[in-house]
């Protein structure tokens, strides 16, 4: 893997070159090849590998020039550094480059710690996108849409969290009702987004109407899918 990453980030003189990978949960294994590309600029790295599922924020599929973290450090204490890092690391980027083979295999066991639902690493994920949002309104405001898209999906999948029993709510916690209104507040902002998914957004409609259909719908499209 390092071998074929090494030689391609001398080939093009970039600053970080990405790679595909597996997914191994119990026995299956799942390949999550990407898109080959190579991105050069600035504004153009922002652009195409800023929250883009071509370009993964985990940090263990891809290599990197040093120099990048002569300032950059992964925020102590914090759930998903990976993710508050990485405008920080785009940030100092020049030029990308993906290679579409999967080699890393991420290994995912059923009850590890690292998968088990949690209020806390449920809402911390909340907080990591409300970081970067703070961080790109002030330093790249032509991303703000597709950062509070982010915040949109992410404020979702909490809410799905909540209301199929996945995480225990505690007494001073987030509510569903809080994130209902909190779509119903911003709903407007929602639709006019263009980086917000035309699915997305009648999942967001409905949830800012009526929570309880929200999870009729949800399990009426999970049948489906099976």
């Amino acid at each position: 893997m390092f071998e074929k990453l090494y030689n391609e980030i001398k080939r093009v003189n970039g600053d970080i070159v990405v790679c595909g990978y597996y997914i191994d949960k119990q026995d299956q294994t799942y390949i999550k090849k990407l898109e080959k590309g190579i991105f050069v600029g600035n504004d153009n790295v922002l652009k195409k590998c800023f929250y883009n599922k071509n370009f993964p924020n985990a940090v263990w599929c891809k290599l990197y020039n040093k120099n990048i973290f002569n300032e950059v450090r992964f925020p102590e204490g914090k759930l998903y550094e990976d993710m508050l890092i990485i405008l920080d690391v785009l940030e100092k980027t020049s030029v990308v480059s993906i290679i579409p083979e999967a080699f890393y295999h991420y290994s995912q066991r059923l009850n590890s710690i690292m998968n088990e639902k949690t209020y806390h690493k449920s809402f911390e994920k909340i907080l990591a996108c409300e970081n970067i949002l703070e961080k790109v309104k002030v330093r790249k405001p032509d991303l703000m849409n597709l950062a509070y898209s982010q915040l949109y999906k992410h404020y979702m999948y909490f809410l799905d969290d909540i209301i199929f029993g996945r995480i225990n709510v505690p007494t001073n916690g987030v509510t569903s009702e809080m994130i209902k209104k909190y779509f119903q507040k911003n709903i407007l902002e929602i639709l006019k987004n263009l980086n917000v998914k035309s699915k997305n957004k009648l999942m967001y409609i409905i949830i800012s109407l009526n929570l309880t259909f929200y999870k009729m719908f949800v399990e009426f499209v999970e049948k489906v899918r099976k």
